[in-house]
């Protein structure tokens, strides 16, 4: 006889880790009416049973201090996943408080998807161009995150509180407006 059972669990932190599977049946012979038990299976199996992934934005690191027109500022963000079921990152987000649309963000690495352990971390690192439009002052940072649990195939996201910012300064410029001699005539050799 083969039997197929269907096991449905919550994981929490205090009942994750291996569990051991064995089977006890129970029943009536049919013929003679007499009980039937069977304690134990004669081969058992295991399942680990773990939390599910939950991949956050945690850091974000980058200087404290950009210029309108700067271009090629690295800037990184560490990712963990918080659970114990490994993720596939799908892809991980730098935004701003102002706005998205005055800075060109390029992924230098990773490259997605990629995936993270139960309880590892990794970060991504971006490139940012302040462009010329860029509002002058504080301008916060927080990452998002899309992943999809692997032992679920589950979907999930999660957008970070602001982490981090930075100042945004004028690009600034020298004009010279004049020129002007402290003498009139001098001569060679003069310092």
């Amino acid at each position: 006889i083969t039997a197929q059972f269907r096991l449905t669990a919550s994981a929490t932190p205090i009942d994750s880790g291996y569990i051991t599977l064995n089977l006890n049946a129970f029943g009536t012979d049919q013929i003679t009416g007499s009980s039937v038990n069977v304690l134990g299976s004669v081969q058992t199996d295991s399942i680990l049973l773990q939390t599910p992934a939950a991949v956050r934005v945690f850091a974000i690191t980058n200087p404290a201090s950009v210029r309108q027109g700067q271009n090629d500022i690295a800037t990184t963000l560490a990712v963990r996943n918080y659970g114990q079921a490994r993720a596939q990152l799908n892809s991980v987000t730098l935004n701003f408080r102002n706005g998205n649309t005055y800075y060109n963000r390029e992924l230098i690495a990773p490259t997605f998807p990629f995936f993270i352990d139960g309880g590892q971390q990794d970060t991504i690192t971006y490139d940012v161009d302040v462009l010329t439009t860029a509002p002058l002052g504080v301008d916060s940072l927080r990452g998002g995150v899309q992943f999809q649990e692997v032992n679920r195939t589950q979907d999930g996201t999660h957008t970070s509180a602001y982490l981090s910012a930075w100042q945004v300064f004028g690009s600034g410029g020298v004009n010279i407006l004049a020129v002007q001699a402290d003498l009139d005539t001098v001569s060679t050799g003069q310092d």
